[in-house]
């Protein structure tokens, strides 16, 4: 057997030990991890250009741009 099969056998403890603090680093990990799914974004603007044949300034604004 190789040193790190006989340790894990002989002493099942440590392997353990190791499966646990994997775990909560994990864990750790992943509640600190950044997310940038939905980054804020300081423009709180935006601009429509929408061509309409034959329709006033007015219409667009009533009928696409809401």
């Amino acid at each position: 057997m190789t040193g790190i099969a006989r340790l894990a056998i002989e002493k099942p403890l440590y392997s353990w030990l190791l499966v646990v603090v994997l775990l909560f680093g994990g864990v750790w990990g992943l509640n600190n991890v950044g997310r940038l799914e939905d980054p804020k974004s300081p423009i709180n603007r935006a601009l429509i250009i929408t061509t309409y044949e034959g329709a006033s300034a007015v219409e667009v604004e009533q009928e696409v741009s809401e």
